[in-house]
């Protein structure tokens, strides 16, 4: 049966206000407020928060006021016999995301342990119906789209993929905020090990030229007492020897001194 231009465009209306609130903004709301508990640690942490509260909030009234539109658009112009899955399901759908405002609006400021504990319980309300108001919207999104390829013969192939399209990203940006924070972790830890190798360099080379210097002023010093010994030298040539290992074991103290100066100055770096 060929139906109507006009008919035509209110089910192309209706399908487009049902696909913004529930398809479109709802989800954007979500994500908005999952940005909320993603939020790297930060000085306007606080104020970043507040801005992702409100822009949920706001995406979800104007999700809310447009599925209305769509849902008296369905009532003035369809037959609303609800002898299929799409019609039931939108039903069931208008009346969760009213349901769910109310919820919102009964939200419990948390001031004392009791109010702490209805909150936990008001959450866990909350997150439960506007989960499953999402799931069942985008289901009948594509029941949608399937009967009005069944009631006007034209193909939604093109729709059907756009909108699998923008669920696609919408998901992968819903899961990628839980990664966000630790890839920027890895990233600035990345940097900080950098830095700190750049820096450690430069103290094992300060290290090394000052270990240098120490043992090129014990050479010094240990050949100023060869010399000095050498001139107070008295003894006979036969006792040349004793003398040379006298400055033997005095240049060998010296290096043992230096090598546990060295070790201590390690085991403190």
């Amino acid at each position: 049966m060929m139906m109507s231009h006009e008919k035509v465009l209110d089910m192309s209306l209706h399908g487009f206000l049902l696909w913004g609130s529930m398809g479109f903004l709802m989800p954007l709301g979500i994500l908005a407020i999952r940005c909320s508990s993603c939020i790297h640690q930060s000085s306007n942490q606080p104020k970043a928060k507040l801005i992702s509260f409100y822009s949920h909030a706001l995406l979800q009234v104007v999700s809310l006021v447009v599925s209305s539109g769509g849902a008296v658009l369905s009532v003035k112009k369809f037959e609303n016999s609800f002898n299929n899955s799409h019609q039931r399901i939108g039903l069931v759908l208008h009346i969760a995301v009213w349901v769910q405002a109310f919820i919102s609006i009964r939200r419990p400021k948390i001031n004392s342990e009791e109010i702490r504990r209805r909150r936990m319980w008001w959450f866990i309300i909350h997150w439960i119906v506007g989960t499953g108001t999402c799931i069942m919207a985008i289901f009948n999104i594509y029941t949608g789209l399937q009967a009005f390829h069944n009631r006007t013969g034209r193909s939604t192939r093109l729709w059907t993929i756009l909108f699998t399209a923008q669920l696609f990203l919408m998901t992968f940006s819903y899961l990628f905020q839980d990664k966000w924070d630790y890839l920027l972790l890895l990233l600035l830890n990345k940097n900080k090990q950098q830095h700190d190798d750049i820096d450690g360099g430069n103290v094992h080379h300060l290290h090394d030229h000052d270990d240098d210097h120490d043992d090129r002023r014990i050479s010094s010093q240990i050949l100023q007492i060869k010399d000095l010994v050498i001139v107070n030298n008295v003894d006979p040539p036969s006792s040349s020897s004793s003398s040379l290992d006298k400055i033997n074991t005095l240049a060998f103290y010296f290096a043992k001194t230096n090598a546990l100066k060295n070790l201590f100055q390690q085991q403190h770096i």
